[in-house]
């Protein structure tokens, strides 16, 4: 939600954004056991603890489990066991203690988000990397500063697959991409779109891409199931929470932290009941009638709860971190100026939407949603009576022009806009 939210609210004023995703090659193989436990002892882990972290995860021999025995040991000197339990952290403190170098080096960047402005941006989640300025040059500084100090400690970065993308509002059109670009005097690809998390990032506003990378995301699942099902044919419940728990799943992933528009909706919709149709067509028949989803199962099923759901339990969730924690300032994150033409559409407004739509709690929403099981109970009993957003003339709100949009605390007000093309 961080990265998507400045992206929006700097598209908002105008700003241009450029983005590199770092790819680290084969990272968990190549960290060097012995520089990582310089790094584990500098951050104050004791030298009995490192023994027992060495014995676990950092051992010499190697081998592996091959026909109901092992193989011979391999000695090796370098490497994180896959699979341990230790690894990822090992893994995410040695690349921290890279970034923490790079940071001592460019004062401007912040390894805990802490910046007024979330400008530079760096996101680290194990070995996905990602930086973002609304400066080429520091971006470009970052790369200089990174690739060197990363090989201190074994993590080489794979150039070919490192992707540059460039936000530039109201910019004349780059060119056939992808092509390759020089950053810091390496040679990168530059695109349109950047996979980060299993959530899209787009050079412009079209949303569009966002919805169908998920539904190519779910039609894998569904291609995955059908031959399953075909053999062995499963009652039309049983048929409906498979669904419920991978298809809607997947088509709903990444949409709770992200503004989504009607158009996006209407994509999401259109799609998940061509893949509920196409399950359904090898569930086990009923003796007489059609195989279909009625009442409750089918408002489960629906792909505009799952989103208006996730999105206020994702806000609850966001509002029960400390009051300084990093994450509770992004909602309310904004530029404070705003550039003349299309406009971009961002979580608050959708959320806003949301809660219009839902009938709300004695004691507020704001209250409500520091109560994790009570937020989920209330949201869970609403979405149960609410109506689907095509039984009724709401384009106004599915728009976020007013609509009666409700104004919490954490929120923005809601903007006066109409609602970008698709």
């Amino acid at each position: 939600m961080l990265l998507r939210k400045v992206l929006d609210e700097r598209w908002r004023a105008g700003d241009p954004m450029y983005v590199l995703a770092l790819d680290i090659k084969a990272a968990f193989p190549l960290v060097l056991r012995r520089e990582l436990a310089e790094v584990l002892l500098a951050d104050g882990v004791p030298p009995f603890l490192l023994n027992r972290l060495v014995a676990l995860a950092l051992s010499d021999a190697k081998s592996i489990r091959w026909q109901a025995g092992r193989t011979r040991e391999v000695l090796t000197r370098r490497g994180v066991k896959q699979g341990c339990a230790l690894a990822p952290y090992l893994f995410t403190l040695a690349l921290h203690a890279v970034l923490r170098r790079v940071v001592a080096a460019l004062p401007r960047f912040r390894r805990d988000l802490d910046g007024a402005d979330f400008n530079p941006l760096v996101c680290a989640y194990a070995d996905d990397l990602l930086v973002a300025s609304t400066r080429f040059e520091e971006v470009s500084r970052f790369l200089e500063e990174f690739a060197p100090r990363a090989l201190d400690l074994g993590l080489a970065l794979n150039f070919r697959k490192c992707e540059y993308m460039e936000r530039l509002p109201g910019a004349v059109d780059p060119g056939p991409l992808p092509r390759p670009v020089q950053v810091a005097g390496r040679e990168v690809q530059q695109v349109t779109k950047i996979v980060y998390l299993g959530a899209l990032l787009m050079a412009g506003l079209e949303r569009g891409g966002v919805a169908y990378h998920r539904v190519e995301k779910a039609q894998r699942a569904v291609a995955t199931l059908q031959p399953l099902l075909h053999r062995n044919p499963l009652p039309p419940m049983v048929v409906s929470r498979i669904y419920r728990m991978t298809v809607l799943a997947s088509l709903s992933y990444e949409q709770s932290s992200t503004a989504t528009t009607k158009a996006t909706r209407m994509t999401l919709r259109r799609q998940a009941g061509v893949m509920t149709g196409a399950l359904m067509a090898s569930a086990r028949r009923p003796r007489r009638g059609l195989v279909r989803l009625v009442g409750e199962e089918r408002r489960k099923a629906s792909i505009t709860r799952a989103i208006r759901g996730a999105r206020v339990r994702y806000w609850g969730h966001i509002l029960r971190y400390p009051p300084a924690h990093p994450l509770r300032r992004v909602p309310q994150f904004e530029v404070g100026r705003k550039k003349v033409g299309r406009p971009c559409h961002t979580f608050n407004t959708a959320l806003a939407a949301d809660l219009a739509r839902l009938p709300a709690p004695a004691g507020g929403w704001e209250a409500l949603a520091r109560d994790k099981l009570g937020l989920a109970a209330h949201v869970r009993a609403a979405l149960e009576e609410d109506v689907s957003s095509e039984a009724a003339d709401t384009s106004e709100e599915e728009d976020g022009v007013g609509g009666g949009l409700v104004a919490l605390p954490p929120l923005e007000p809601a903007i006066e806009e109409e609602e970008e093309e698709e």
